[in-house]
């Protein structure tokens, strides 16, 4: 009978411990589940941060616009520079660029060349030509070298369109030309270099804020939106717009169509 009742006991007491065994577990659980809470709040306090964008822009310098309507998933990465020009021949774009070792190409291959120092002309889309490839003169670099190489191509093919988009600096520009002429310019990379013409109407409709020489975008700190990050994530809109989005251009179709690889010159004539 003795036995039996400390048997009773000993379990007694073994049950009792159990929920203090199980108290640092249980406290190490709620630590982390508050910390993860937190994070995922902090996660999306920053999320439109310039800051938080700065730091996707360089983890991710080329990923420079993936556009949410596009109903496929491109291969390669967005150029970041390039020309629309209305016509249905390439051959002619490439006897104005003055290409040297030019060759066709598959649009694959010629977005692959493009990012390595090479200029790709694509096949007609839609009535226009597109050439892409970062050695095309950038207005960032020297807006008088640019505005010379685009009336000289305006001249010489008619109407011509440039884009630029930078993510990682918010550095942005377009440029309507024809015949020479130039009709809208805009270009921003720390500060206003080109701003020539009225805004358009497609500018307005996307509500592109764009400003005027020595002019400085206003800073709210309660705000996290960059004006100058967004009027650089509504480039490929605005092409799209005025003429083609490259970055929406579903490539498969165009199989069996060849455009034109080859490097720009040094010295454009």
């Amino acid at each position: 009978m003795f036995r039996a009742q400390h048997l009773i006991a000993a379990a007694g007491e073994s049950l009792s411990a159990v929920p203090n065994d199980l108290t640092p577990f249980l406290l190490i659980l709620g630590f982390f589940f508050v910390v993860g809470i937190g994070g995922l709040f902090v996660a999306l306090v920053i999320r439109g941060s310039p800051q938080a964008r700065g730091v996707r822009n360089i983890l991710g310098e080329r990923l420079l616009w993936r556009p949410e309507s596009s109903s496929w998933e491109p291969l390669f990465d967005a150029p970041f520079r390039w020309l629309a020009i209305r016509g249905s021949n390439p051959a002619t774009i490439q006897a104005a660029l003055g290409l040297r070792n030019p060759k066709p190409c598959s649009w694959e291959e010629g977005m692959h060349w493009a990012l390595d120092h090479r200029l790709f002309i694509s096949p007609s889309v839609n009535g226009w030509i597109l050439v892409m490839g970062s050695d095309l003169p950038d207005p960032a670099d020297d807006p008088d070298r640019s505005y010379h190489f685009l009336t000289r191509m305006s001249r010489e093919l008619g109407e011509v369109q440039f884009f630029s988009m930078n993510r990682m600096f918010s550095h942005h520009a377009w440029v309507m030309l024809e015949r020479g002429r130039v009709r809208r310019a805009y270009a921003h990379a720390g500060e206003t270099l080109w701003n020539e013409g009225e805004a358009t109407e497609a500018e307005k409709g996307l509500r592109i804020i764009t400003y005027d020489y020595c002019q400085a975008p206003a800073k709210s700190f309660f705000s996290h939106i960059d004006p100058l990050g967004a009027a650089t994530e509504k480039v490929a809109a605005l092409a799209a717009r005025w003429s083609v989005d490259p970055t929406t251009v579903d490539f498969r179709r165009l199989r069996g169509h060849h455009g034109i690889s080859g490097r720009f010159p040094s010295r454009f004539p």
